[in-house]
């Protein structure tokens, strides 16, 4: 009676055994290697094709850990649309380079009218890096773009903001020589608005 039932523990033993080790061949993981190229300030594109939605988060401490910096919200393109012009939708905004010299840290104060953007700039801001604009601005009842625009093709990002004041940050989404902060004043806006931009 011992001998059987120690031939049937191994015999139980070896049968967890075999079936432990096809659980885990049949279970196991594929491993493979990707890289990611950002294609906008949100999007990025993966080495097989696929395009994907990219959420930034900062920890802003250790001990705060699951506390994050939330990326910009609604961020729109910006897209050149003849000479000194630039737009958003079908919305088209007189650019103005307010700036041409590399100052850092950069605070300016200027006024902008309906329809109208003042770029500061030029800055050399490499693909990825991560920069931020920030504004506040009067009358607080008036809503402002701020973003970032390539001064040479004309073309960036930006975000509508409201109540006098608000901070664009992103992930530069190419290298150029010639990035500018930007300010634009909606044309559905009504008064001038007289800024300090950072």
């Amino acid at each position: 009676m011992k001998t059987v039932g120690l031939t049937a523990a191994i015999l139980v033993v070896a049968l967890l055994t075999i079936c432990t080790v096809s659980a885990l061949s049949a279970s196991g993981t594929l491993e493979k290697t990707i890289t990611i190229k950002g294609i906008g300030p949100d999007t990025a594109m993966t080495s097989d094709g696929q395009v994907v939605h990219i959420i930034y988060h900062t920890l802003t401490n250790a001990s705060s850990v699951g506390s994050v910096n939330q990326p910009t919200a609604n961020v729109v393109k910006i897209e050149p649309a003849g000479t000194g012009l630039i737009k958003i939708g079908s919305d088209t905004y007189n650019l103005r380079y307010a700036s041409q010299q590399e100052v850092s840290p950069m605070t300016v104060s200027g006024s902008v009218a309906p329809g109208n953007s003042d770029a500061y700039g030029p800055y050399s801001w490499t693909e990825g890096t991560q920069v931020s604009v920030s504004a506040t601005w009067t009358p607080t009842n008036e809503d402002v773009y701020l973003g970032i625009v390539d001064l040479v093709s004309d073309e960036g990002y930006a975000s509508l903001f409201s109540g006098g004041s608000g901070t664009y940050s992103t992930s530069v989404p190419w290298t150029s020589d010639e990035w500018g902060k930007l300010i634009i004043n909606p044309t559905t806006n009504t008064a001038t608005v007289y800024y300090t931009l950072s």
